[in-house]
């Protein structure tokens, strides 16, 4: 484009051509001097990308340390997607992008086999050999980087400083930072231990926030100028990090160590709201306010029971483990925190109406039963039936009425019971009975039902 330009031709030639790229002169001229370029190489069906180098003194990362960067394409959820991993200061990333580079997901673990592990993808290598770590030409890269450091007596050596500065913390914070000013005033104090966060606050403006990885590029500045950590108590307790000048920090961790155990040392300050602690006693007073229960306390307990541990949840909510198990259970039939579901009533029919209007209309058919005139079924309390023919010639005939009525099986189903005989007591029958059944007697129990009002002698009435 820039050749048309000039020339004023529409003859098209190839840009990187045109430019000289192609020459191997020029190309050496412009890697001359050039500490790192990207290249690939193949491991197994994958091509790993190394797109950055970093070291550390960390062992657990093979020696590799921020700045640390490989990808490489797999397939993530059945979509073509890109694994981009990271080492940082105390931990390794991997962030998986789609097609169109959007994040699908982040994992964050403190090696590189853990962090793959959370992943549960190409789970027959290791994560060093996925982050290139087990390359040996990455391993000779990364043991040719230098990384400046300098000791406390060379605090006043201001090139030394900013070679440590430029190297572990430029490229991570703000460029207006007066970072030399946080070593003058320690310095200037005989106090050797400070608190890192407080400290770096005086540097900035009350609105800046120091992220997670600029917190961190400080630590690793500090660690290569010759300071040691000395906070007595973890991570998970507190984000508070004290930090020690002398030459023997052991001594200033020992006295930190002594207070924290003694209870003079809090790892939240009484001025910090202690976030933990008001979630844990927010959550046991919505606990206390429910009534026990699917909808009570299970479903309030079901929000946080896949979360924490057994262990914390007792001690912090006091409950016990049925209580845990039956909120793991809820969260997972219902969802946490999720409201029970009535569950549908469901009703089956063995037949269709039509199907059990012939039945019906077969079975009262005085040509094939005939109704008795004083016998009831004790279970349905109907007329017991007593059939004509036996139950074989009853279907024969039924199922030329009706061909496309129920089946043989159902039929003999229905025929079970007491309410329909065969040849039971039929002799005995006197001729009205046989010749006209039950009907003729409806007119005589409505007559007593409606003439005689004592229920007693009308029950006797009708059954005898």
């Amino acid at each position: 484009m820039v050749y048309q330009k000039i020339f004023q031709t529409k003859t098209n030639f190839s840009g990187p051509e045109v430019m000289g790229y192609d020459t191997p002169e020029l190309v050496q001229e412009y890697l001359y001097e050039l500490p790192f370029q990207v290249f690939n190489y193949s491991f197994n069906k994958l091509r790993i990308w190394i797109l950055g180098v970093g070291k550390s003194n960390n062992e657990n990362f093979n020696f590799a340390g921020p700045g640390f960067k490989s990808a490489f394409i797999h397939s993530y959820n059945r979509q073509r997607s890109i694994f981009f991993q990271e080492v940082e200061f105390s931990e390794c990333r991997i962030t998986i992008y789609t097609e169109g580079n959007r994040l699908k997901k982040t994992f964050v673990g403190c090696d590189p086999n853990s962090v793959w592990n959370q992943v549960g993808y190409l789970k027959q290598f290791r994560g060093y050999q996925l982050f290139g770590l087990d390359n040996q030409y990455v391993q000779n890269l990364i043991q040719s980087i230098h990384v400046p450091t300098c000791s406390l007596s060379d605090w006043t050596n201001e090139h030394l400083m900013t070679l440590v500065y430029k190297h572990h913390l430029k490229r991570r914070t703000s460029a207006q930072v007066n970072w030399q000013k946080l070593f003058k005033d320690w310095i200037s104090h005989e106090n050797t231990i400070i608190k890192l966060r407080s400290a770096l606050q005086n540097l900035y403006s009350k609105e800046y926030v120091i992220g997670d990885r600029e917190y961190q590029a400080w630590e690793s500045l500090l660690r290569h100028v010759g300071c040691v950590e000395i906070t007595p108590f973890e991570k998970n307790q507190s984000e508070f990090r004290f930090w020690s000048r002398s030459t023997n920090p052991n001594a200033d961790k020992a006295s930190l160590a002594t207070l924290y155990t003694l209870g003079f040392l809090n790892p939240i300050p009484k001025h910090f709201k202690n976030n933990t602690e008001t979630f844990w006693q927010c959550f046991k007073d919505s606990l206390d306010a429910n009534a026990c229960g699917n909808n009570g306390k299970c479903r309030v307990l079901s929000i946080i029971a896949n979360a924490f541990s057994y262990e914390a949840i007792k001690e912090n909510l006091k409950v016990s483990n049925d209580a845990i198990l039956a909120a793991k259970k809820h969260a997972y039939t219902c969802g946490p925190g999720g409201q029970i579901k009535n569950k549908p009533a469901i009703t089956y029919e063995k037949m269709s109406p039509e199907k059990q209007e012939q039945i019906q209309q077969f079975l009262t058919n005085k040509a094939n039963v005939i109704m008795s005139s004083y016998k009831t079924d004790s279970v349905t309390d109907e007329p017991v039936y007593y059939l004509k023919d036996s139950k074989n010639v009853l279907w024969e005939r039924f199922r030329e009425e009706y061909p496309d009525g129920m089946r043989r099986t159902s039929f003999y189903a229905h025929l079970q019971g007491n309410q329909y005989i065969y040849r039971e007591n039929l002799g005995g029958l006197c001729q009205t009975c046989s010749k006209y059944g039950y009907d003729t007697f409806d007119e005589i129990n409505e007559f007593i039902h409606n003439n005689i009002k004592c229920h007693h002698i009308q029950k006797y009435t009708c059954n005898f």
